[in-house]
């Protein structure tokens, strides 16, 4: 068939450029779309990179024939514009469309229902027609929305009437973009957390756990990381300066259930420590001009009173012959000597002996430290072996609170429990973990007040300049002259060690610093 009468019609480029153009800008921009959304959901990870890649062959594949029939159909009909052909451009343009609509929505229906089918016919990788499969059925309902506005184009005479077309066009964009969010966690393998009203959870928690899952998770953290740091700490403390330069906060005696004191307006206690970023915030503290800051910690408070409450002699001659308690746990939960003790069987047991402080359960201690629900109950099983008399208190504690229906500390100070005897398991089942860990936890804050008061005391009575500034739980600051700096240290050590008389010693580790940082 010869076309070449074609280009003898008079101004024939010229239509050709004006009606075929926004098919072809369209054509592209959906081209791009689909690059960009392939390296959008590359970003986690090399695999289903791949995978995505492999997917959109047949989508590209798709486009073209629509691309092409489109562009035919745009052609003819500036051939009959040029005639003045009104019923003919209707026609074509209808039949251009509806055809490229229809096939198109035929093959998007296809690789939807049969999309494994399809894809091993590219590739013959299991792994890539799995994920290449679940990205298939999330996209392929954008591709068969942009196929039906092809449809509606033709129907309606796109030339005078585009919009609504369009509109479908846009939205069929939209779903093929927001449906890669779905892909991160639902479709391209990677874990998910609890489901939210709005999608699955993307807290901290959740994420840590994916981050060497895809590399985009590792960035997600460490932005939140900065914008925590900049709003909260760097521009929040400096709203919440006085006009001498010093922060000041308000201390609640009676907020915490446990009997912490608790920091507010701003809160103090929760001045970033885990990471070198944030504990840099600490070095915006410093003390008065020809001042220094001495701080003042308890080492391992809250395991101590443990041995101490639980009467086990194995944790208690830990304890009493100075050995590091993780070092000593580790090497008896992993039949190990001291000495072939690794950083990471340290970690773990440091894991188990403050999670038992607290009532953790198998599995939640499965997900601190990164292994199964049954090597993290081995590892309590074994811890419990070590140390019978922690069990033995443990069962005993429990037991008196039902009981009683409170628990109380050394200094029986008593919390009620109600919850410990409700019939709801969940209810129960935090009673329980309250009642294992409000005796040490509330003693703890009991000898941190018992200590402040203390010094307090020792500092007037030697007449003294330093004053207690703050208390962030198991440690103490004290802004002081620097020619009395390590008199106010001796004087932190002594009195905070010597506070009560346990059978576990109290040990107090204190430093001075012109920064909070540098102090701590």
């Amino acid at each position: 068939m010869n076309f070449s009468y074609l280009r003898r019609e008079p101004g024939f480029y010229r239509r050709v450029f004006t009606l075929a153009l926004p098919v072809v800008l369209q054509n592209l921009i959906t081209t791009s779309l689909g690059f960009m959304d392939t390296f959008m959901v590359g970003l986690v990870g090399q695999e289903q990179m791949s995978a995505v890649t492999v997917a959109n062959v047949p989508i590209y594949i798709i486009q073209l024939i629509v691309f092409g029939l489109q562009s035919g159909s745009r052609v003819l009909i500036s051939q009959f514009w040029g005639r003045g052909d009104r019923e003919s451009i209707n026609r074509v343009m209808g039949i251009g469309f509806f055809v490229a609509g229809g096939i198109s929505s035929l093959c998007a229906l296809t690789m939807g229902l049969f999309p494994r089918q399809v894809l091993m016919l590219i590739t013959d990788n299991a792994r890539l027609v799995e994920l290449g499969t679940s990205y298939i059925r999330i996209v392929g309902f954008s591709y068969i929305l942009n196929s039906l506005s092809s449809i509606y184009i033709g129907m309606q005479q796109s030339i005078e009437n585009p919009r609504f077309g369009m509109t479908v066009f846009a939205i069929s964009t939209v779903c093929n973009t927001v449906g890669n969010y779905i892909l991160i966690f639902g479709k391209l393998g990677l874990p998910h957390g609890k489901k939210t009203k709005t999608g699955w959870s993307t807290n901290a928690d959740v994420l840590e756990k994916l981050r060497y899952e895809a590399p985009i998770v590792g960035a997600v953290l460490e932005y939140r990381q900065y914008a925590k740091l900049k709003s909260t700490y760097a521009e929040g403390l400096l709203k919440a300066m006085d006009p001498d330069g010093r922060i000041r906060t308000r201390f609640q005696m009676t907020v915490t259930a446990t009997g912490r004191l608790s920091s507010t307006e701003p809160n103090l206690q929760n001045i970033p420590t885990r990471t070198d970023l944030g504990s840099e915030i600490r070095r915006m503290f410093i003390p008065a001009e020809g001042c220094v800051l001495v701080d003042a910690d308890y080492s391992q408070i809250e395991l101590r009173l443990l041995a101490h409450i639980s009467g086990d002699a194995a944790m208690q001659a830990a304890f009493t012959t100075g050995a590091d308690i993780h070092t000593a746990t580790a090497a008896q939960v992993f039949h190990v000597a001291p000495g072939d003790v690794t950083h990471e069987m340290r970690r773990r047991a440091k894991a188990v002996n403050f999670g038992i402080v607290y009532g953790i359960s198998a599995f939640s201690l499965s997900q601190d430290i990164g292994v199964t629900v049954a090597e993290a109950k081995a590892y309590m099983e074994a811890y419990f072996a070590t140390f019978p008399g922690v069990r033995k208190y443990m069962d005993d504690v429990v037991a008196k609170a039902k009981e009683q229906g409170y628990v109380e500390t050394l200094f029986h100070r008593r919390r009620e429990l109600p919850e410990i005897r409700s019939s709801n398991f969940n209810m129960r089942s935090f009673g329980e973990r309250v009642a294992l860990n409000m005796p040490i936890q509330g003693t703890a804050a009991d000898i941190i007040k018992a200590a402040m008061v203390r010094v307090d005391a020792r500092m007037r009575a030697e007449g003294l300049e330093a004053k207690l500034l703050l208390q962030v739980h198991d440690e103490l600051i004290v802004e002081c002259p620097a020619a009395e700096a390590e008199t106010v240290r001796a004087i932190l050590i002594e009195e905070m060690e010597h506070v009560v008389d346990y059978r576990v010693p109290l040990l107090v580790d204190a430093k001075i610093g012109a920064s909070w940082a540098e102090a701590h």
